[in-house]
């Protein structure tokens, strides 16, 4: 029987892994019918109506934690009044020190949230991320900055807030101060990173199961 010659094929160039990342995600073939990994992440910016339901979760959310507050200083500070909320002279004569608290927890709230998760509780309601310009999640001076630029933003009649109704990126003076913008959750860009490597092994693997498979073909022929 004559011999049959298989040519060496050249073994799979692989790419470095930052070029791997930024391939778009293949098409895969499985039996005859193609199959298509999508792109989960939502694009665009997030609609006005899920932004004021984040806010309002958000102020409900502080708004409890301000009456819980009033509540516990009433009665460690008049527990013989038998009142559950402090009187207004009370309050008047606590107005500075409640004052500076309830910044504190408001500013901290808002910044804290936006640096470790980049999501207020309003937002994981919401389906809505904070992230930077460049799609990275916010460092602490930016989440500072942009909890600042808040507080800015409402000084002259709210101007820095409704400035997201005219704008294309719905970006207010505290996103535009910070560099960040609001965009629909979805997977994080590292988790992504991930996700289309382990993908693109899969499919290297897929090939060297092929090759191997037509191989043992060849020999079987001989």
């Amino acid at each position: 029987m004559a011999e049959i010659e298989i040519p060496e094929e050249p073994e799979p160039e692989f790419l470095p892994e930052p070029e791997l990342a930024a391939i778009a995600r293949p098409t895969v073939e499985t039996t005859g019918t193609e199959t298509h990994v999508p792109n989960e992440r939502p694009q665009g910016p997030p609609t006005l109506g899920r932004r004021l339901a984040a806010s309002a979760i958000d102020l409900a959310i502080l708004a409890t934690t301000c009456g819980l507050f009033l509540i516990a200083g009433q009665a460690t500070l008049f527990p013989e009044s038998g009142q559950l909320f402090p009187t207004p002279d009370a309050l008047l004569a606590l107005a500075l020190p409640y004052f500076l608290i309830l910044f504190a927890v408001f500013f901290g709230y808002f910044t804290l949230f936006h640096f470790l998760t980049g999501q207020t509780p309003g937002k994981m309601v919401t389906g809505l991320r904070v992230e930077s310009q460049d799609e990275e999640p916010l460092s602490f001076s930016q989440a500072f900055l942009r909890s600042a630029g808040g507080l800015f933003s409402l000084l002259p009649c709210a101007l820095g807030l409704l400035v997201i109704l005219t704008d294309t990126n719905h970006r207010g003076w505290n996103d535009r101060l910070a560099g960040t913008r609001v965009v629909p959750a979805g997977a994080s860009p590292e988790l992504e990173e991930l996700e289309e490597l382990e993908e693109l092994e899969e499919l290297e693997e897929l090939e060297e199961l092929e090759e191997l498979e037509e191989l043992e073909e060849l020999e079987e022929l001989e």
